[in-house]
């Protein structure tokens, strides 16, 4: 993209939205007329850098065990996290401080020990 600046000369706009304000809704990719969801929310989490906030989709559920491993905050907008199979859903690693999950359902079956680990150190 191109403008023009106050004396007239061209440069290359930047671009002002940074991949760290994104919000899980904004990751998504309209395919013909329909909205497909990320594959994971550890991509979700691993594409958020230090400090960044998640926001899901509504009613969504990932089924899969994830790793925190920097200060986030998830706002789970009512989502599930559905970690049957899984030792634990949600393991925060050590020494990570900053992290916030809210209005996020954990399930999970016999084999699920813990919904949320928090490492020594965590917090």
């Amino acid at each position: 993209m191109i403008y023009k600046t106050n004396d007239n000369q061209t440069e290359m706009s930047r671009i002002t939205m940074r991949f760290a304000q994104f919000t899980a809704a904004m990751l998504f990719l309209l395919l013909g007329g329909g909205v497909a969801h990320a594959q994971s929310l550890q991509a979700f989490i691993n594409a958020t850098p230090a400090g960044g906030s998640i926001t899901l989709p509504a009613g969504e559920t990932y089924t899969e065990s994830i790793t925190i491993d920097k200060s986030i905050s998830i706002d789970g907008n009512g989502s599930t996290l559905d970690a049957s199979g899984f030792a634990v859903g949600i393991s925060i690693a050590s020494d990570v401080d900053g992290v916030t999950i809210s209005n996020f359902t954990i399930v999970g079956d016999a084999s699920t020990t813990s919904g949320i680990t928090v490492n020594p150190g965590a917090s």
